[in-house]
């Protein structure tokens, strides 16, 4: 349910406001509101998230540096880095850049211990020193294959090859002078390959210093977490007292804040420890209040549907519970098969037993998962879905034949009444929709007007189906529910204006008479039901009938295993197609079918000013 909030002024001396805001932020039951107006001074003191943001980034920087080690296998080390997380959350973005910097490093000296690679190894000092000794100048050159021939060496007191590959001459020149050639790169070092290799060594040496020390830091990324949340706590906290109304001199404050139903009596247990005093107001006109949603067990479920497409709005009715009681019927109804239904099922409960200490989040999905997997079982052991078997199959056939209703589109009958089946789901649910809808608008907004033509479309959609239906086993009774169509529609079209004014009420009647049109369009939608249950089945018959025509092609020993790899796989691709079609348009029902006739969304969550610290 949506819970009533109460918008409140808690005014005090000025002394008492950090020791109020501290209280409340230890309690978690309300929502400060910050003063935004001109007309009163506010605390209006410095707030930044800076610090939560750099925390909140070197935990991640941890979290990736502990996935990346559990990929390479590397051990964690067994130390600690001994550091308070304010350290770390300052040195890390240095460690880090030291990290790039000398991976470049070393594949710039890399690179360049490549590149001499072709010389072999020679000593660059003994080279100078007989340069300087002898007055010689020794010059190292490449040459591609193309222009080695044609090259024309003058000037050279001596030439030496020292090597060849696939695509270059190489080769030294000992001459009194500097030599130029065409076609010929001069090729000039400043270091020799045992020192590149021995830099190399140093930096590789100082980098895996630097990942050890970044290791370390790994096994405190919890208290970088609880550092981030502290941080966070400070930023809310000086965000709350931003927007504090400071009055007569500041000798006094004012703090706006909601406060749910529930949470009054904490309130007045720190108003009894404080001189302060609560006041009660009434929100501004087009205020919107924050929408609090309080439900348990299958209605919590529903909630996180809920919460997936829009935030109800404060007048909103909650439509958890209805929301996750028609999305499990339609998603069983388009995953329609119980073996499926069962394997997704034998998966939840392992990855259940292998979580250890999973959030609220993920066990509310497991949860989820259960309970949507449990009706597909429920559904495909009443229409006899199986894997696609039939009830001849040797195995499962027996649990096909368990089926209570027959869905073999092949049968005579059986297709109109699939699809009479989703037409009647349809119109229940956008039924109930419209109930919703007009309960809202008598009993919550006192417009009992504008619930006259909403309820008149319920037996204008219902006499519509009736009179399409019996016009030809039973034209008298059809004759009844067209008449009560068109009185729908007259009522329908005089009263959608809300005003008796001729222009507005010929405009305002087209208007809500053309809504039938969407009702038509809404209701045939759920089709999809019938049509993508039927999809999945016979996808998964004809897999079965691919793996046996291969089973069937030779002997078994040969055609054994492609017919299981068929049939595994092909299911398995099913299975994925059918949870896509089941979560996809059985959440798309009720999103867009459902919610546009009961549902106005853009709610403004509720976000309790609390400590995140002590509720971690």
């Amino acid at each position: 349910m949506i819970e009533r909030m109460r918008k409140i002024l808690i005014l005090g001396p000025r002394p008492h406001q950090e020791g109020l805001l501290r209280r409340l932020q230890e309690a978690g039951i309300v929502q400060v509101e910050a003063y935004h107006g001109d007309i009163y001074p506010i605390d209006g003191r410095h707030v930044t998230p800076l610090g939560a943001d750099l925390a909140l980034s070197a935990y991640r920087t941890l979290q990736k540096y502990e996935r990346q080690m559990r990929i390479d296998k590397v051990a964690a080390p067994v130390e600690r880095s001994g550091l308070p997380p304010e350290r770390i959350v300052e040195e890390l973005p240095l460690l880090e850049d030291r990290v790039r910097i000398l991976r470049d490093k070393i594949q710039q000296l890399s690179n360049k211990l490549d590149s001499i690679e072709p010389w072999g190894t020679f000593d660059l000092a003994m080279l100078r020193d007989i340069c300087e000794k002898g007055k010689l100048t020794i010059q190292f050159w490449e040459v591609a294959h193309d222009y080695a021939d044609d090259v024309t060496i003058e000037g050279a007191i001596a030439i030496m090859e020292v090597n060849v590959d696939p695509e270059r001459h190489y080769f030294l020149t000992f001459s009194d002078h500097t030599l130029h050639f065409t076609d010929c790169l001069e090729i000039r070092y400043d270091e020799d390959r045992p020192t590149l290799a021995q830099r190399i060594g140093t930096l590789k040496k100082e980098l895996a210093d630097t990942y050890e020390t970044i290791h370390r830091m790994v096994n405190d990324r919890d208290d970088v977490f609880r550092h981030y949340l502290r941080e966070l706590d400070k930023f809310h906290y000086g965000s709350a007292a931003w927007g504090v109304i400071r009055l007569m001199d500041d000798a006094l404050f004012v703090l706006q804040a909601w406060c749910p139903d529930r949470s009054l009596p904490r309130l007045s247990e720190i108003a009894a420890e404080i001189p302060i005093q609560i006041e009660e107001v009434m929100p501004d006109e087009r205020e919107r209040v924050p929408t609090l949603m309080v439900n348990e067990g299958s209605a919590a479920l529903g909630e996180d549907l809920v919460k997936i497409y829009d935030t109800p709005s404060y007048q909103d009715w909650d439509p958890s519970s209805w929301v996750f009681f028609s999305f499990m019927l339609f998603y069983s109804m388009i995953f329609g098969d119980a073996g499926y239904a069962l394997t997704i099922i034998a998966a939840l409960l392992y990855a259940k037993h292998k979580a250890k200490n999973p959030s609220p989040a993920i066990r509310r999905f497991i949860n989820l998962s259960l309970a949507l997997s449990g009706g597909a079982v429920a559904y495909g052991l009443v229409t006899g879905g199986f894997y696609g078997l039939s009830s001849q199959n040797p195995l499962f056939g027996w649990i096909v034949k368990l089926s209570l209703v027959d869905t073999d589109i092949s049968h005579p009958g059986v297709l109109s009444k699939m699809m009479t089946v989703s037409i009647v789901i349809g119109l229940v649910h956008i039924t109930v929709s419209i109930l919703l809808k007009a309960g809202r608008s008598i009993l919550s907004l006192k417009q009992p007007m504008t619930a006259i033509p909403l309820l008149a479309w319920l037996p204008g959609i219902w006499g519509f189906y009736f009179w399409a239906s019996l016009k030809d086993s039973d034209p008298a009774t059809a004759a009844i529910c067209l008449k009560i169509f068109i009185a729908a529609l007259i009522v329908v079209f005089l009263t959608s204006a809300g005003t008796w004014r001729p222009l507005r009420l010929l405009f305002g009647g087209f208007l809500g008479v053309y809504n039938g049109v969407q009702f038509f369009a809404d209701i045939l939608s759920y089709l999809r039901l019938f049509a993508l249950g039927l999809s999945g089945s016979l996808i998964a018959q004809n897999f079965n009938m691919l793996a046996m025509m291969v089973w069937d092609a030779g002997p078994l020993y040969f055609t054994i295993l492609p017919a299981a790899l068929i049939f595994v796989a092909g299911h398995a691709l099913n299975i994925a197609l059918c949870v896509m079609g089941g979560v996809i348009h059985g959440l798309r029902l009720n999103f867009l079918e459902w919610y546009r006739w009961s549902f106005d969304g853009g709610g403004r969550p509720f976000k309790a000013f609390r400590n995140l610290l002590t509720e971690r």
